[in-house]
């Protein structure tokens, strides 16, 4: 039996087609306006007459299968995929199905597509794919049934950069709910993935102030020592943001509290007055500090001489800028005082170097007051701590 066509009629001078079938080349379209209109006794009606689910799109490259999953029609889902509708064609956004109703938030929708073998790691133009479009809506019904449908979350690390293809960067940066978070680490995610600015998920966390994100991370070992493009640790953000709780959390995890950036600024420097009590506590200082050419040490500027041990009564010296030992001794004297004030007791005949070397090797970080010293060692002042000075 041949196949019915279409064949234009001239009646009164205007065209008109005359329909031998509904499954005719004219089908389609009325499917998709019968969809667009959400006219599903018509719909089906051409669905029964066996109409071509993939013939045509309309003027956006959206297909039947589309158009459905726009409406949120689940039982007009079932029929066009139980009549070939190919579950990935993408539209002009490289959007297939699955990524609208994903967008949608239609949930039972998205069950009848991944039951029907629809591929669930496409990307659209966007470079996403349904199940981070699912991370951005915090749809934790969504990201569960991908997951069990294979969905991966890491995409083509190698070509997408800035860590595009890392579902756990994105989850982390919009600050999801941490359940949300578990179910992507408990699907292998990469826990060192990097963004533009090589940041790892934990450190965005910590930047963000989701600690529980965070302690989830760690115990999952997330690279506690991993550093972005300045250099800086989880330590140092965690400073830097000035979160008492992150810092003692990262000691949990043996982090390192004094390592350097790519400025050689330690996390120390880098927090505010609460914070840097808790890592003082933790065993965090400051960088040695630097010497004169002739061995005396002076203060980088900004820099501050580190406090005494835990409970001592030994204050900070305050900050001091920087110059020659000899230009801060020319200076005029406001006020005398005693060499013993400012430097303990020496046995002997050492350096001041020698001497920080001995209170470091005892955890015992003690404060000077440089501008009184340096005045008190250039007019000679007596005492055994004036003379017992190699300079």
């Amino acid at each position: 039996m041949p196949k019915p066509s279409l064949r234009p009629m001239s009646r009164g001078g205007s065209h008109a087609w005359e329909k031998e079938d509904l499954a005719s080349q004219s089908g389609p379209l009325q499917l998709l306006e019968a969809i667009a209109t959400r006219d599903m006794s018509r719909s089906q009606g051409l669905l029964m007459a066996k109409v071509d689910v993939n013939a045509v799109q309309d003027r956006y490259g959206r297909s039947a299968l589309h158009l459905a999953a726009l409406q949120g029609v689940v039982g007009l889902c079932r029929m066009l995929v139980s009549h070939g509708a190919d579950t990935d064609t993408q539209d002009g956004a490289g959007n297939t199905a699955l990524h609208v109703a994903v967008m949608n938030w239609q949930n039972l929708m998205i069950r009848i597509l991944v039951e029907a073998q629809a591929c669930t790691n496409i990307l659209n133009r966007g470079n996403e794919t349904p199940l981070m479009l699912a991370v951005n809506a915090g749809n934790m019904q969504a990201m569960q049934l991908l997951l069990e449908f294979h969905a991966q979350v890491d995409i083509d690390p190698e070509n997408l950069a800035g860590g595009a293809g890392s579902v756990l960067l994105r989850a982390v940066q919009r600050q999801v709910l941490c359940e949300l978070v578990e179910l992507v680490v408990a699907a292998k995610a990469i826990l060192d993935a990097q963004d533009e600015d090589q940041n790892s998920p934990l450190q965005l966390a910590i930047q963000l102030g989701d600690t529980r994100v965070a302690r989830l991370l760690l115990a999952s070992r997330a690279d506690v020592e991993s550093c972005n493009r300045y250099g800086r640790s989880a330590a140092h953000v965690a400073a830097a943001a000035g979160s008492v709780r992150a810092v003692r959390m990262l000691m949990d995890y043996r982090a390192d509290l004094n390592k350097k950036d790519s400025q050689d600024q330690v996390p120390l420097q880098l927090a505010n007055s609460a914070t840097q009590k808790a890592l003082r506590e933790l065993g965090a200082y400051f960088p040695s500090r630097p010497c004169s050419p002739e061995g005396t040490p002076m203060l980088v500027e900004g820099a501050e001489w580190a406090l005494g041990p835990k409970g001592g009564g030994i204050y900070p010296a305050g900050r001091f800028k920087i110059e020659e030992i000899k230009d801060i001794a020319k200076r005029p004297s406001s006020r005398q005082l005693n060499a013993q004030r400012s430097l303990p007791s020496l046995h002997g005949k050492q350096t001041l170097p020698q001497l920080g070397r001995k209170a470091s090797d005892s955890n015992l970080k003690l404060a000077w007051n440089l501008d009184s010293w340096s005045r008190n060692a250039a007019s000679g002042l007596p005492g055994d701590e004036g003379a017992g000075i190699a300079t």
